[in-house]
């Protein structure tokens, strides 16, 4: 029998996707130490060790984008037109590839006088 069809929160599947993103990101630490550990008993391994670092920005985009959508979800949680303050959640990423992903263009705000309305979410 398949499960009755629901309306899921937004909240609730990015919170779920975050939880997944994060899961993800500690699988990849484990395989790290592993490596790292593998790696330095062999001192023949040494110059592979550059072909694995993509591993820990794989890692660092994974943890990044894991709390953006933690943070959308409490944002879509708290008010029905949730907006981001880029400002405040970009110096929280590791990254600047995923930095970019909030980062702000001009044509992004309504105005850049528009200051702190009513209903606008401040993350942190």
């Amino acid at each position: 029998m398949k499960p009755e069809p629901c309306d899921l929160p937004l909240e609730t599947v990015l919170s779920n996707v975050s939880a997944h993103l994060d899961q993800l990101a500690g699988r990849i630490h484990d395989l790290e130490e592993t490596l790292g550990e593998t790696l330095s008993a062999d001192r023949t391994a040494v110059a592979s060790i550059s072909k694995f670092q993509s591993l820990d920005f794989i890692r660092q985009s994974l943890e990044d984008c894991a709390m953006l959508v933690h943070y959308l979800s409490i944002a879509t949680a708290t008010t029905s037109s949730p907006l981001v303050r880029a400002d405040k959640m970009a110096p929280r990423l590791k990254l600047d590839n995923t930095k970019t992903l909030v980062a702000v263009k001009s044509n992004d705000c309504a105005s850049s006088e528009r200051g702190d309305s009513v209903g606008d979410v401040d993350l942190f």
